[in-house]
């Protein structure tokens, strides 16, 4: 689980300039650009797997799956480690709206070097999605919920709004253990929102 807490405060904060901006930010949009820190730091799962040779990507494309009335499609941000919070917001919205009405190109859904699948809208805790080949690794996010968080300092239980993750990958390439700690890189990086908004 991700500590998200506030990362929602400060999405709350952002609603209006976003809405000037003529955005949406949605949680997506943060995890989207973590995910970029977390594969800046883990190489490895920037990578994909052409026959038996590995290719070490040096661009950040980053897939999203976007339930539509046509099935699942995976819509794909390109360069997303050049866009601002606001881009990825911007990138999400437009592919995603392309991708309800048909009208994605079938060059918008190429290239993924990582992909996220998020049932947030739809609930559960927890979900075992499945790497959108030639890629070596795939996260899932579930809902978000408020979840009582032992806090050492002032030796109580907290409400924080706890963000459930699931990471698949290929064990050709990448081990448990740094699967574990990419995962622990992806908590820490949505729970300190100013290392988001640099």
């Amino acid at each position: 689980d991700a500590d998200i807490t506030d990362l929602e405060v400060e999405r709350g904060r952002l609603k209006e300039k976003a809405a000037a901006a003529g955005v949406k930010v949605t949680p997506l949009a943060f995890i989207v650009r973590a995910a970029v820190l977390a594969l800046k730091e883990y190489p490895t799962f920037n990578a994909s797997l052409d026959g038996e040779n590995m290719v070490l990507k040096k661009y950040f494309h980053v897939g999203f799956a976007a339930d539509t009335p046509n099935g699942l499609m995976v819509p794909v941000i390109q360069n997303a480690d050049r866009l601002d919070l606001f881009g990825i917001a911007r990138a999400l919205g437009d592919l995603s709206d392309r991708a309800r009405k048909g009208t994605l190109k079938g060059a918008e859904m190429q290239g993924g070097c990582f992909t996220i699948s998020s049932l947030g809208g739809i609930g559960g805790t927890a979900f075992t999605p499945i790497i959108n080949c030639p890629e070596v690794a795939i996260l899932g996010v579930s809902r978000s919920e408020h979840k009582p968080v032992w806090n050492k300092a002032s030796k109580q239980f907290e409400p924080r709004m706890m963000l459930p993750l699931s990471l698949s990958y290929d064990h050709r390439v990448i081990d448990g253990a740094d699967g574990a700690r990419f995962t622990h890189l992806l908590g820490e990086l949505l729970g300190d929102i100013r290392r988001l908004l640099l």
